[in-house]
């Protein structure tokens, strides 16, 4: 018997070598991903004009443009981490946000899409 204080060797062992990363996405999902985020930078980008006085709000304040362009980032975060991780659940929960207000209905239509994909993705994968 070894050590007990000894750090234990434990080793993830992929079969196959296949990982669930960005590269490993196929072309729409990251062209999907990519356009995302270019959005939410430029509403960053706008969002840091209107802090700092560049552009001017006079019916929304700041504080409720800075909220919702938190959420919104919040939510490319959210979509980016299970689309690449293929996490369907949340994916189609993501799916169901973007419908509940009428928000975007066909980026709904997306992710359930996404979420479809990636559901064979691990089907193919087991």
């Amino acid at each position: 018997m070894g050590n007990i204080y000894e750090t234990p060797q434990s080793k993830i062992i992929i079969s196959d070598g296949f990982e669930f990363t960005f590269s490993s996405l196929g072309i729409w999902r990251k062209i999907y991903l990519v356009w995302i985020w270019v959005v939410a930078l430029f509403f960053a980008l706008v969002t840091i004009a209107i802090l700092i006085g560049a552009v001017p709000l006079k019916e929304v304040s700041k504080v409720e443009f800075t909220l919702f362009i938190s959420a919104l980032i919040g939510h490319t975060i959210w979509l980016t981490y299970a689309t690449v991780s293929r996490k369907v659940g949340q994916l189609w929960m993501l799916s169901l946000l973007s419908l509940f207000p009428l928000i975007s209905p066909i980026g709904a239509v997306i992710i359930a899409s996404i979420a479809t994909a990636s559901k064979r993705d691990l089907k193919s994968k087991v």
